[in-house]
């Protein structure tokens, strides 16, 4: 499943309420920069550093949505949403039937 699918299904999932009465999201790229940089700092803009202690390896899609492997094997995707760096687990995906993160 492309990443822009996923991330729309995930953006649509999570901004259902009140969606109407904003203008409508852009899911874009993931910032600039080094893979394993950008993601390790947009998962810890979003979650606490015991999530993510350390990157492991972080590899830029075509599309450039990043997916990121932590050391303690957690995997995230990493793109924007609405000018706003965006850190998805993919077991959180997962639990809500969407493959391919």
């Amino acid at each position: 499943m492309p990443i822009f699918i996923l991330a729309i299904a995930i953006a649509l999932a999570v901004l259902a309420v009140g969606a109407l009465a904003q203008p409508a999201s852009t899911i874009s790229a993931a910032p600039a920069g080094d893979p394993a940089v950008v993601a390790l700092r947009v998962i810890r803009e979003n979650f606490s550093s015991d999530v993510c202690p350390r990157m492991n390896r972080a590899n830029r899609a075509p599309d450039g949505s990043i997916r990121g492997t932590c050391s303690n094997g957690e995997t995230f995707r990493i793109f924007t949403l609405s000018d706003r760096a965006v850190a998805m687990r993919c077991s959180a995906a997962a639990a809500l039937g969407i493959e391919g993160c």
